[in-house]
């Protein structure tokens, strides 16, 4: 028969459904909330029972609902006692209920675990490259215009920043092809000039620049006389200590996402639900792997090139103007985020002096340099946001407030999976094979123009995705105003440990 019994203030019960017989099994409802009178009656754990159990041995007796006088109770023996010392330890069973508060989680926990993956995919994995450096601060003038110049300076990296966080969080898989790209330029470098890996991420990052501040990124640049052995002459270790991550603490990055990844695939093996806001992050988590296991020896947040001793301009060049950068075109930035390189029209460092951009991992005069490596590249980046796509189906037959809300998520997750496998099969009809070079590529697009209906489809495909994109974003915060209760059930992680029962 059931009972209910809690402390409540200086009373010993608020309630007792039915009197404590000998031989009447016993069934604790400790872990609901009810009112009595105006008061709530919380029932926490099974130890606080136990504890009110013992508390009345000695007396054996309790009082009743209303206070009255007290019943008398039979004594309990020892091993009556030992039963319900073993109840209270009892491990808890996996249903499909919330009922121990020791063993459930909060709307709070699920949303900032979420959140803080999601920062740590898009934000600390991303390794941009070296930034432009900041003006000179105004001669004379006002403190207001000193204050603003400080301003400025100090959010430029943020700002940098917050443009790389926005395209990781929209398309992830384009961080990640961008990370592959560099890799085959870094891996390229290394093997030509027998350097690490260190030595031909800085290249290509736009870390070394010459006397006169013109980023040396061309393989023209370096075959000039003495530029390879001053780049080679510069210590490994003087380029890592201007990264800003170490071993340790990208390590830690990774692990917030290898831990969270660990977390569903645990659920998903208890038969506990995920919401779509976990199943989203589990997406942005698996991607991340991939981020990660590329840049891994990229420096982390490099401000300030090295300058190497020597001029990269020809002897005839040499104390020419400087022309200014030609602003690109909408259509070519786009293409450079998908992974073009960057031609001399776009930029070119012997004519500048800046940093190079944002999404710049290697110049077309290279030709040939690394083609293969890159087109492998970005079809590799195509395959990743087919799996961040296909993750994303995993949340198919999940809870949804309402039906409009599944039909959209399955919209989205179809057109974020199939996508990048149709722009595959694009580009791998448009070059025939890896063999074909660079130039080949480049007098194949100029002969064969692509007419208005082409342009136009890809322009609407582009729309199509970036919708589905949205609605997956939108979608997990939104469903979290109706979850099921299994979803606060929290993983039994003592399944998972050798122990003695």
């Amino acid at each position: 028969m059931n009972y209910c019994m809690a402390q409540h203030g200086t009373n010993a019960c608020d309630e007792m459904k039915a009197p404590l017989q000998d031989t009447t099994p016993v069934d604790f409802d400790l872990h609901h909330t009810r009112a009595f009178d105006g008061h709530s009656c919380h029932y926490n754990s099974s130890w606080s029972t136990f504890g009110l159990v013992l508390s009345h041995r000695a007396s054996g007796f309790i009082e009743d609902a209303s206070g009255s006088a007290p019943q008398a109770i039979p004594r309990l023996s020892t091993h009556n006692m030992l039963f319900f010392f073993a109840l209270a330890n009892a491990p808890r069973a996996t249903n499909d209920t919330c009922d121990n508060i020791h063993n459930c989680r909060l709307l709070f926990d699920i949303v900032w675990g979420c959140l803080t993956t999601i920062f740590a995919c898009t934000w600390v994995s991303v390794h941009p490259n070296v930034p432009p450096r900041p003006p000179l601060p105004p001669k004379g003038g006002s403190w207001a215009k000193r204050a603003w110049w400080k301003l400025s300076v100090a959010s430029m990296p943020l700002w940098r920043r917050l443009k790389l966080m926005l395209v990781a969080v929209i398309a992830p898989e384009i961080m990640a092809g961008f990370a592959a790209r560099q890799f085959v330029v870094a891996h390229k470098f290394s093997k030509e000039y027998d350097s690490s890996l260190t030595h031909g991420y800085f290249f290509c990052m736009g870390g070394f620049v010459d006397v006169d501040g013109h980023p040396i990124v061309t393989y023209e640049q370096i075959e000039r006389a003495g530029f390879a052995r001053a780049i080679l002459a510069v210590p490994e270790t003087t380029i890592q200590d201007k990264s800003k991550g170490d071993a340790l603490s990208k390590g830690v990055a990774l692990f917030q996402g290898l831990w969270f990844i660990t977390q569903c695939i645990a659920r998903t093996a208890q038969g506990l639900p995920l919401t779509e806001l976990e199943v989203a992050t589990l997406a942005f988590a698996a991607v991340n792997v991939f981020i990660w296991a590329l840049w891994w020896h990229k420096p982390l947040d490099v401000q300030e090139p090295i300058v190497i001793p020597l001029s990269a301009l020809e002897p005839e060049q040499q104390g020419s103007p400087i022309v200014s950068p030609s602003t690109r075109k909408t259509s070519a930035r786009f293409l450079n985020l998908l992974g073009a390189s960057y031609d001399a029209s776009e930029f070119d460092p012997e004519q500048v002096v800046e940093a190079v951009p944002t999404f710049w991992f290697s110049s077309a005069a290279d030709d040939d340099f690394g083609w293969r490596g890159t087109t492998i590249a970005n079809m590799g980046e195509f395959l990743v946001g087919a799996i961040f796509g296909a993750i994303h189906c995993a949340a198919w037959n999940a809870h949804f407030p309402t039906t409009v809300e599944k039909v959209l998520w399955r919209a989205g997750a179809i057109v974020v999976a199939v996508a990048p496998l149709l722009a595959a099969a694009g580009m791998a009809a448009t070059i025939p094979s890896l063999s074909t070079s660079r130039g080949q590529v480049q007098r194949l697009g100029q002969t064969q123009h692509l007419g208005q209906g082409t342009i136009w489809l890809g322009v609407f495909g582009v729309g199509v995705y970036m919708a589905a994109r949205m609605v997956l974003i939108v979608l997990p915060l939104v469903g979290l105003r109706a979850l099921l209760p299994q979803i606060f059930v929290d993983v039994d992680w003592s399944l998972y440990i050798p122990h003695v029962s």
